[in-house]
């Protein structure tokens, strides 16, 4: 939430992604329910639903969904690197938005590694989201067994991890360092020859 973006559109994406991960946080998802044949259930289990376990776990879902759709959102539009420019259609609008316009004027185009990463990271959050949905329609056994949907979360969020660290100049300012660091524990050019006269 505290990501502006460069225009409104940005800053609705990115409210929302952040009021839908709150919404996650505060509304816990429906308890596993024990199996009628069995005589006593684990702690972690429910014999039955109650309405506001029902209510509060499909108000989780879709928080759930809602902030996994505005990350892939996100990480797409990081691929553009300035305001969309005005007096554009529509559609223009909405290519511009997701990086495939061309730069405004002043405007540097992202690099077509960076842009990579965010189409491949928004794409993978989407393909993610969609098989989640999926998984649910798997038998019980099946989703109790490979845990289907944790999978898919912790693909979407590392997904996005990518493209916020690419955005954010993270992994080249760490090299940097690396660098800089490496640069600075080489021995000087005096060091050296008072080492080979030793």
């Amino acid at each position: 939430m505290a990501y502006s973006g460069y225009d409104e559109v940005d800053r609705w994406i990115t409210n929302i992604a952040g009021l839908a991960a709150i919404g996650v946080a505060f509304c816990p998802t429906k308890p596993a329910v024990c199996p009628a044949a069995v005589a006593t259930c684990p702690a972690s289990q429910v014999r039955h639903l109650s309405a506001s376990q029902q209510v509060v776990g499909d108000i989780h879902l879709v928080f759930a969904v809602l902030a996994f759709i505005m990350l892939g959102l996100m990480a797409l539009r990081f691929a553009k690197t300035g305001p969309t420019p005005p007096r554009q259609s529509f559609w223009d609008q909405i290519r511009y938005g997701l990086g495939y316009g061309p730069p405004a004027a002043g405007q540097s185009r992202a690099s077509a590694t960076e842009t990579l990463i965010y189409r491949t990271s928004g794409f993978t959050i989407f393909i993610c989201v969609l098989l989640a949905a999926l998984a649910n329609l798997l038998p019980a056994s099946v989703n109790a067994d490979w845990r289907l949907l944790f999978i898919f979360e912790a693909v979407a969020v590392i997904a996005f991890g990518v493209s916020w660290f690419a955005k954010g100049r993270t992994i080249q300012g760490i090299q940097a360092l690396m660098r800089k660091g490496a640069a600075a524990t080489r021995p000087t050019a005096a060091v050296r020859e008072l080492e080979e006269h030793l």
